[in-house]
């Protein structure tokens, strides 16, 4: 069928002409009763073609050399974030967010996109944002899941594909938040949880620069998935908002260690 052209067949619409590999076989022209077409299982071969898209654009965040998976997420999910003057970014929540990691595990996480690595956490910068994305409405007084953005170190950022990863560190007291540096290494993210100030590590999203993934970005397009800024379009530092946390700092989620 791939290698056929479309035919115009009456007012109603088109046809599709499929023209025999091999048309130098004679019948006697009396077996044309009886004849039969078949064509093979083109369902089936649909089916196994987007299995093979949906790993294709599957991302997951994974202990090292690939496993455990403890999150993933789809390319097609994914939104057009505003990243900085040189162009926009690719944001992609996490499927299930509640699975919860030590804090200190993050040092080794991995990022897989479609079966191949992509980035190992090793010596990355920690942002935090203004009011961290507490409850105003619960007391701040009582311990909170707090954000934080996970990026490469400035001297290989703009060749990274990962622009950062968005995700909620604690149970924190805000005062204690907001006595943290606005920017610190991933060693002094750690450092929380072996002086007892923070304990867990939740994934939220990820971003991508879409220059550093152009094949995959060229995929979405063709699967008809705008990846052009639009009206709903975020900062990368604001886009995540914790929703699973009951303002408490109690979670009922399930912990991997």
């Amino acid at each position: 069928m791939k290698n056929d052209t479309p035919v115009e067949l009456d007012e109603d619409g088109d046809g599709w002409f499929v023209q025999v590999d091999d048309n130098d076989i004679v019948l006697p022209l009396n077996s044309i009763s009886g004849l039969e077409i078949w064509m093979d299982d083109i369902q089936n071969d649909i089916d196994l073609l987007n299995e093979l898209l949906d790993k294709r654009l599957l991302v997951q965040i994974t202990g090292r050399d690939g496993t455990p998976v403890h999150y993933e997420g789809s390319m097609k999910n994914g939104s057009p974030v505003e990243v900085d003057e040189d162009g926009d970014g690719w944001f992609v929540q996490v499927d299930d967010n509640d699975v919860i990691l030590l804090l200190n595990s993050i040092s080794g996480l991995e990022i897989w996109m479609g079966g191949i690595f992509l980035h190992r956490f090793v010596s990355n910068r920690v942002g935090l944002t203004h009011n961290g994305g507490f409850d105003q409405a619960a007391t701040i007084k009582l311990p909170q899941m707090a954000q934080i953005g996970v990026m490469p170190t400035s001297e290989v950022g703009a060749n990274d594909p990962l622009l950062g990863v968005m995700a909620t560190f604690g149970p924190i007291l805000y005062a204690d938040y907001q006595r943290l540096p606005r920017e610190m290494a991933m060693s002094e993210l750690m450092l929380l949880s072996r002086n007892g100030t923070a304990r867990d590590l939740m994934i939220q999203g990820f971003g991508f620069r879409k220059s550093k993934i152009r094949g995959i970005i060229f995929i979405l397009e063709k699967l008809g998935i705008s990846t052009t800024k639009s009206d709903t379009t975020r900062e990368i530092a604001t886009s995540i908002h914790n929703e699973d946390d009951n303002g408490d700092g109690r979670h009922e989620q399930q912990r991997l260690r």
